[in-house]
């Protein structure tokens, strides 16, 4: 190519601003050949400019909801058959990276509790203490190799137009950090994930309700706390589980 380029400004800015002004089809080829570039080329030969971050905000945190909620892996932003797919329903658009989702997630997190926060202290201004239910469980997947414990809230939330309803947000779904499930570790577990939201055992919550396993009985022994237990029957021939109310356990 024998056109010759005035550079103004002195620098390479400065060139890609008098192109872009009076030459766009060089500009335009200048910006694909950069690896820092928005633009893409589809296979027609179409030419697309992809969103901003900011423009993508929105459809960032769709996407890390979605691996969230369908406990798929960020990992999933690379891979080339999915970006495909994402690219015919909006062009414009490439999942956030795996970093940057993570942060992401990090953020939905602290703004979810946040949230969290101002509908516990209004549940407690309106009915006082105590005014939450609370269910746990742990489990171990087949290798037994690791347990999981998850704990969660019931109290009721009243809403802007004031019609009130039982929200069951998840406090915690957690590695269980010890080896053993004894009731002193049980009762660890517990306080932390209340106490991550600012709760205590004795106050704030009315009834706790787990399996009748008898380290969860030695947990509320220890804190001292009643506790419903729900026994939990195999029917086999109709292929589901039958709740049925089972003891109270006091200190």
């Amino acid at each position: 190519n024998d056109t010759v380029y005035k550079v103004f400004e002195g620098s390479t800015g400065g060139l890609l601003k008098h192109l872009k002004r009076y030459h766009k089809a060089e500009h335009q080829r200048a910006r694909l050949a950069s690896t820092h570039s928005r633009l893409r080329v589809a296979a027609d030969g179409t030419i697309t400019e992809l969103y901003t971050f900011e423009e993508a905000l929105e459809k960032h945190i769709s996407f890390v909801l979605f691996v969230v909620l369908d406990v798929k892996h960020f990992q999933l932003s690379r891979s080339e058959a999915f970006r495909t797919y994402s690219s015919t329903l909006d062009p414009r658009y490439v999942p956030s990276s795996r970093a940057t989702s993570a942060k992401l997630m990090l953020v939905i997190k602290a703004l979810m509790f946040s949230k969290l926060f101002m509908a516990l202290h209004q549940a407690k201004t309106a009915f006082g203490d105590p005014f939450a239910g609370l269910q746990s469980d742990i489990w171990s997947p087949k290798d037994n190799k690791t347990s999981y414990v998850c704990t969660r809230l019931s109290f009721v939330h009243t809403s802007e137009d004031l019609s009130k309803s039982e929200v069951t947000p998840i406090l915690g779904f957690d590695e269980f950090p010890e080896n053993r499930h004894t009731g002193s570790a049980i009762s660890r577990q517990l306080k932390k994930s209340l106490q991550a939201v600012k709760l205590d055992m004795e106050t704030s919550i009315t009834l706790p309700t787990l399996d009748g396993a008898a380290n969860n009985k030695r947990a509320f022994k220890i804190m001292k706390k009643r506790v419903k237990l729900v026994e939990m029957v195999s029917r086999v021939l109709f292929g589901f589980w039958n709740e049925q109310a089972g003891e109270e356990v006091g200190s």
